[in-house]
């Protein structure tokens, strides 16, 4: 895995811009390429994601509490699709076209927290 011989920071915060490049594309265009592009981006980025994001919990759990934090990870996830596809319908239902521009802001906030984080590597 590339993030084995970089590091899983750069990667979540290069996965976070380019999420956050689709979500603004999804704000921004209208055209149905433009879009389709904005998509492309944003499955690119949001794949990328959740895989690093899992894998660096996974890494810096303590063995003894691994499942715990992997159950976290997990239920706020899962959580999230829940709760944002029902923020996102009310936002627009009050005829409010920001729900991209929302996701946009919170991931990039997301990405954001990354920055100063540094893990531990647990052996090679």
């Amino acid at each position: 895995m590339l993030s084995e011989r970089v590091d899983r920071k750069p990667l979540l915060v290069l996965a976070s811009l380019v999420a956050t490049l689709g979500f603004l594309g999804l704000f921004a265009f209208a055209k149905a390429e433009e879009m389709m592009l904005s998509m492309g981006l944003l499955g690119a980025g949001l794949g990328a994601i959740f895989v690093q994001s899992g894998a660096w919990v996974a890494e810096i759990a303590p063995m003894e509490e691994k499942g715990l934090y992997m159950a976290t990870f997990d239920g706020v996830i899962d959580l999230s699709f829940i709760i944002m596809p029902t923020l996102v319908g009310l936002l627009v239902a009050q005829e409010i076209d920001l729900p991209f521009l929302l996701c946009a802001l919170l991931t990039m906030m997301a990405g954001g927290v990354f920055l100063p984080i540094r893990p531990e590597r647990r052996g090679s």
